[in-house]
């Protein structure tokens, strides 16, 4: 409506947002020590949040899910110009500490944020960027997620010295129709982008309340963090675990493995221990691509005793 200018342009809006709700869940899922892939864990943010020191160093883990109303990988269609990103802030109070995924003053997104589009080249290793798919080569990256599937996006910051209050975490899955560089060569290279942006899924985590440091600490304050809202409240443990283990086991697929199989093993060993046979299929996945085949054998027996009946199909298949 924005573009074509039909009649009623709030009212279409409004009905494509309705149309797009509840395709994707973000989860603000865990906290990992040190800024560190390998950090010490706490997973389940929301339901436990840790003390975060000051001066500390930390890593996030974001998880985007797809969810059942979705038939096809996110976003699908004209993925070369679709723009949909994740957007975090971290901040205490008003003052932002960190920040991916925002705006400048001519609505163009910052470049560095995380896209879930794919980045398509032509064989002189420019973008195809003005919906020129005759010139499409090879992708650089494809970042679309699959139906029933997850993402995982990593967001390391540090803690300010000077912070003795709360400390906000907010993530949003935003959605655009056309980015600001296809739209500029429409209208010229000052067009603000006015398209309207959807937020898809939101999330957020309170760490918050300020204490006395342990003594002889040098640390110049901590930030406690009670407990928070779990995040998101509809969702079981069990299925966030899950969701952490999909999320894993493809960034570990598409690194070739590179050490990472043992972290969507512990997310899919969770789930299982959850009484989910889901988490015994994730296990015996992870073990087959990992290369330990007798372990796969025995995780796929594992789920057709203790499950016998469910997802059978998915039993006999792996």
């Amino acid at each position: 409506a924005a573009l074509s200018g039909l009649p009623d342009p709030e009212g279409a809006r409004a009905a494509t947002e309705a149309f797009n709700r509840g395709v994707l869940r973000v989860d603000i899922f865990a906290l990992r020590a040190d800024g560190r892939a390998d950090g010490a864990l706490t997973p389940l943010l929301g339901d436990t949040a840790p003390a975060l020191l000051a001066g500390q160093r930390y890593l996030l883990e974001v998880i985007v899910r797809t969810l059942g109303t979705l038939g096809h990988e996110y976003t699908q269609g004209t993925v070369d110009s679709n723009e949909t990103w994740l957007d975090v802030t971290v901040r205490a109070g008003d003052r932002v500490i960190a920040r991916s995924g925002a705006m400048d003053d001519g609505n163009t997104v910052d470049p560095w944020s995380k896209f879930f589009n794919v980045y398509m080249l032509d064989r002189d290793g420019q973008r195809i960027d003005r919906r020129n798919p005759q010139d499409i080569f090879v992708p650089l990256y494809n970042q679309q997620i699959p139906p029933g599937a997850a993402d995982l996006t990593r967001y390391a910051f540090t803690v300010p010295a000077d912070v003795h209050g709360p400390i906000t975490v907010d993530a949003a899955v935003r959605y655009r129709k056309f980015d600001t560089t296809y739209m500029r060569y429409v209208y010229g290279a000052e067009y603000v982008n006015v398209l309207p942006v959807m937020t898809l899924a939101t999330d957020q985590v309170v760490f918050g309340g300020a204490a006395i440091p342990p003594a002889g600490s040098a640390i110049a304050s901590v930030v406690v963090a009670p407990a928070a809202p779990a995040a998101p409240a509809a969702t079981p443990a069990w299925e966030r675990w899950l969701d952490a283990g999909i999320a894993h086991f493809r960034v570990a697929d598409r690194a070739a493995g590179k050490g990472q199989w043992a972290q969507a093993d512990q997310a899919f060993a969770e789930a299982a221990a959850a009484g989910r046979v889901e988490g015994w299929i994730g296990r015996a996945r992870v073990a087959l691509r990992d290369g330990r085949i007798d372990e796969a054998a025995s995780y796929l027996r594992t789920a057709a005793e203790k499950h016998p009946g469910q997802l059978p199909w998915s039993v006999a298949y792996w």
